[in-house]
């Protein structure tokens, strides 16, 4: 095995470790919300202090990233969801969401031009008549001569 065998099948273990940390926090989360704090108690200098050790000066390994970034995120954010949560109305999180905004994130379907993301333009405009269906909308959406066929 060559040193960038072992570094891909590393980087891919730390990959595929890093996915099942960020499974297991959302099917975790949705019943632990109604245990964290509604609003967050912190200062800037707090989360500043958290931060100071990510000089980017060396490689993180992942896996200690993602737990940081969770642990800090879950403590210090509004939580919108949770079930005592009595501010602004914020719908609740639908794991179609949750699931949908990794695929999102790792197709990046450029959204600018139907030719350079055909499924996710028709997926949204075939979204969008839906909705203006309920709304009772009934206007058309502006596709290119190419998304028209």
């Amino acid at each position: 095995m060559t040193i960038e065998d072992e570094q891909m099948r590393e980087s891919g273990h730390q990959h595929s470790t890093a996915a099942a940390f960020v499974v297991r926090e959302v099917v975790a989360f949705r019943t632990a919300v109604q245990s964290v704090p509604i609003t967050p108690d912190v200062s800037a200098a707090s989360i500043r202090e958290q931060l100071a050790s990510y000089t980017f000066d060396r490689a993180v390994q992942l896996d200690d990233a993602m737990r940081d970034a969770a642990a800090m995120i879950r403590r210090w954010t509004l939580h919108a969801t949770h079930p005592r949560h009595f501010g602004l109305f914020v719908p609740g999180v639908h794991q179609a969401g949750i699931l949908g905004d990794p695929l999102s994130a790792l197709y990046d379907p450029q959204l600018g031009a139907w030719w350079t993301a055909p499924a996710a333009n028709e997926i949204e405009i075939h979204t969008l008549k839906f909705l203006a269906g309920i709304l009772r909308f009934y206007a058309q959406p502006r596709s290119s001569p190419r998304a028209a066929a």
